[in-house]
C-alpha cells in the first residue's frame, strides 16, 4: 500500500489553489458533502462575492486536465527552483536545504526583514 492510500483514510478535506500553479485564480475544496455544506453555511459571504466566472473556471479546468497529462511542466519547474537555490547559494547566501520548489533564505535577523 502506498503512503498516500494509507493516508487516504485520515483526510478530511484537500484545499488548494488555482493560482499559480495553475495559471489561473481562485481555490478549491474537495471533501464530503456534509463538509462543503459546513463551509458553505459558515462562510456565505466570502463563498458568494468570490464565486468564479465560468471563463476562469474553464480555464482552470483546461489547465488542470492538460497538467495531469504532462509532466514537462512540472519538471521545468523542479529543475528552475534547483538551479535558483544553486544561483543563489554560489553567491553566497543561506538558502535553507529543502525539497519542495520554494527557495527560503536564511536571513536570522528580524531587523533585517523589515529594512
Amino acid at each position: 500500500m502506498s503512503e498516500r492510500e494509507r493516508l487516504a483514510h485520515r483526510i478530511d478535506m484537500i484545499e488548494g489553489t488555482l493560482a499559480k500553479g495553475f495559471g489561473s485564480l481562485g481555490v478549491y475544496i474537495a471533501a464530503s458533502a456534509a463538509i462543503v455544506d459546513a463551509v458553505r453555511g459558515h462562510a456565505p459571504s466570502f463563498i458568494f462575492t468570490s464565486t468564479m466566472p465560468p471563463s476562469v473556471a474553464a480555464s482552470a479546468t483546461a489547465a488542470v486536465r492538460h497538467l495531469k497529462r504532462s509532466g514537462a511542466e512540472r519538471e521545468r519547474h523542479r529543475h528552475m527552483a534547483r538551479l535558483v537555490k544553486h544561483v543563489l547559494r554560489a553567491t553566497g547566501l543561506p538558502v535553507m536545504d529543502n525539497p519542495s520548489h520554494i527557495v527560503p533564505v536564511f536571513v536570522g535577523d528580524a531587523q533585517k526583514c523589515r529594512t
